[in-house]
């Protein structure tokens, strides 16, 4: 009878361990975070707090690893680029870079003055190519990987007109992927002469046609966005 007890109380400890066990591997998950969420929050974001005379103007990809080693494609930091014109007459105007960053639990906006010169805005609902399609396709290119943590969502200033790139490398050497039509190239549609570079779909953007986007997805959510930070987790 006493062995009996003994058995029925081991057995009990035994699940109750692997109860325990399955709650703490369950709790430790972290929900995958998507690029394009967080740039959806940060727009709307922006648009909250400064309504519609904001232009969205890169998005920075940090990765976990570098593109030429074992690299999946996972990162730990995104930083979102925007501007807002605070002032305008007849001499010219006024405005804020606002960069909202995002590292692992915490967020932090800082706004400095001044103006965003690198980039061409860009239209979020106008790309067709999401991060992780990107680096899917510029894995199966042929160019050689840069040893780079590094990807920007941009659009380039440049002496053609050309659509938003996800750019992965550095300085010294990057491969191009269209946000738009997918087309993978080691040089800069803004600047490359190859002809078979092509742009199939270019988005011609000026200050008349430039639109802002409010995201209304369900899975979005901005109840957690106040002036101070912004709470987006990253895995």
């Amino acid at each position: 009878m006493k062995m009996k007890k003994l058995f029925v109380l081991f057995t009990s400890a035994l699940l109750m361990f692997a109860m325990v066990s399955c709650n703490l591997f369950k709790s430790n998950d972290k929900e995958e975070v998507v690029v394009e969420n967080v740039i959806t929050n940060d727009i709307n974001y922006m648009y909250e707090n400064y309504g519609d005379t904001y232009v969205w103007y890169e998005s920075q990809i940090y990765l976990n690893d570098f593109l030429d080693e074992e690299c999946d494609g996972s990162f730990s930091k995104i930083v979102n680029v925007f501007q807002v014109v605070t002032h305008t007459d007849s001499v010219g105007g006024e405005s804020l870079v606002v960069q909202i960053t995002h590292v692992g639990d915490s967020s932090n906006v800082e706004t400095t003055e001044g103006f965003w010169l690198e980039d061409m805005p860009m239209v979020f609902r106008h790309l067709t190519v999401t991060y992780d399609h990107a680096f899917q396709l510029m894995n199966q290119s042929n160019y050689p990987k840069p040893h780079s943590k590094n990807c920007v969502l941009r659009k380039e200033v440049g002496p053609k007109v050309a659509n938003p790139q996800y750019i992965f490398g550095n300085i010294q050497s990057q491969i191009y992927v269209d946000a738009i039509n997918g087309n993978v190239t080691d040089c800069s549609p803004s600047f490359c002469k190859d002809e078979n570079v092509a742009n199939d779909t270019i988005v011609v953007i000026t200050n008349d046609t430039i639109t802002n986007d409010t995201v209304s997805d369900e899975s979005i959510s901005n109840d957690t966005i106040s002036n101070d930070s912004v709470n987006t987790t990253l895995g």
